[in-house]
């Protein structure tokens, strides 16, 4: 992805605000800032730049099809927070995780059929 797209890309998660789109893409992304200036610097400067992942860009994507569905916000990000958390505190923590995504999404499921 070139510089130029991200930086639109950014702009458009930051609400249309150019200025913090940097700050907001690496909290959208779950990246630091100094990696999200790294993507948007210049591909000649080989000291700075640095090419983003295909799944940087998989996930980045992502992000832009949930803001173009208007859920992401900062509570989901919250969420995906917790959840990456969960992802490293170990196979139990895990579990129980995914368990209660599968309870939740039943429940969301029995809602629905409900209503017809």
């Amino acid at each position: 992805m070139n510089r130029i797209a991200l930086k639109k890309v950014a702009v458009r998660l930051n609400g249309g605000a150019v200025r913090g789109s940097s700050v907001r893409l690496a909290r959208v992304m779950g990246v630091s800032l100094p990696t999200v200036r790294a993507w948007l610097s210049d591909p000649d400067d080989e000291a700075k730049y640095r090419r983003m992942t295909r799944g940087a860009r998989r996930l980045l994507a992502t992000m832009v099809l949930l803001d173009g569905a208007g859920l992401l916000d900062d509570r989901f990000i919250a969420a995906v927070d917790t959840f990456d958390q969960l992802l490293n505190e170990g196979e139990a923590r895990l579990d129980q995780a995914l368990q209660a995504l599968h309870a939740s999404s039943s429940e969301d499921g029995m809602i629905d059929e409900e209503e017809e």
